[in-house]
């Protein structure tokens, strides 16, 4: 009788298995795709580079601290965005969704331009971010970091003052 029961149960366990929801992965990395470049477009103001983030979302740039919050994230953009000759454009590489469907990452590269006292600066990078399904399957920024591809400029070194130059 247990081996009827357990053979039932072992059956029942394999037929829910085979019917669990199975996430469209190929399907979900191009609407993710998609969701980033659809947000390189919109994301050129700071209305609209926020908008694509979840509430508690966190936009963590270079040499400085994380940023949390919409209000945050938008203030921070908005005040990139009032610099004077300030442009951005990036553009995803590659996107990778987990197996449930609900978590996703895209990389790629930006380019980022203003003025500054010297004239024109610019920079490339890379970033990485990582997106979450919302309550209504919409692809939202969870983190989003960025740096730079130009190397840093070594410190010089430190003056040792107690040495007597020799004559």
């Amino acid at each position: 009788m247990f081996k009827k029961l357990g053979a039932v149960v072992l059956l029942l366990a394999l037929v829910a298995a085979g019917c669990a929801k199975k996430a469209d992965v190929a399907g979900s990395e191009s609407a993710l795709r998609a969701a980033d470049e659809e947000w390189a477009k919109t994301g050129r103001t700071a209305d609209g580079f926020a908008a694509f983030f979840t509430a508690d979302g966190v936009l963590m740039p270079p040499n400085q601290p994380s940023i949390t919050g919409l209000d945050n994230i938008r203030a921070f953009a908005q005040q990139l965005m009032e610099l004077p000759g300030f442009a951005l454009t990036w553009q995803p590489s590659h996107a990778e969704v987990a197996q449930s469907g609900e978590l996703g990452f895209t990389t790629g590269t930006f380019t980022m331009s203003m003025q500054g006292a010297n004239g024109t600066m610019s920079d490339t990078g890379k970033y990485l971010t990582v997106w979450k399904k919302d309550a209504t399957g919409a692809w939202k920024v969870v983190y989003d970091t960025f740096n730079s591809n130009t190397p840093l400029v070594a410190p010089s070194a430190p003056v040792d003052s107690s040495a007597t130059p020799s004559k």
